[in-house]
């Protein structure tokens, strides 16, 4: 929260301003969880479960995609959509 209220009018900007310390973190989380999983996906393609590791690959592009425009978006209203997503 500001300290100074007279300095941010609306939260939102505010909030935006420091954007960096929400999906920052989780990104990282993110992508330190992917690498955990590679014993996972190195089972999905020696049991040739093409499948399975497409929605995997799938899923998690479209999320890795989301989190990396909330966290370089210029704009607030993409931020606020890639965030929902």
């Amino acid at each position: 929260m500001p300290h100074d209220h007279n300095e941010w009018q609306n939260l939102d900007d505010y909030f935006f301003a420091r954007r960096n310390w929400t999906p920052g973190p989780i990104l990282v989380i993110f992508v330190l969880t992917l690498c955990l999983e590679i014993a996972n996906i190195t089972s999905l393609i020696e049991s040739e479960s093409w499948d399975s590791l497409m929605r995997y690959l799938a899923l998690n592009t479209v999320a890795l995609a989301m989190i990396a425009i909330a966290l370089l978006s210029k704009h607030p209203r993409i931020v606020r959509v890639a965030r929902l997503g």
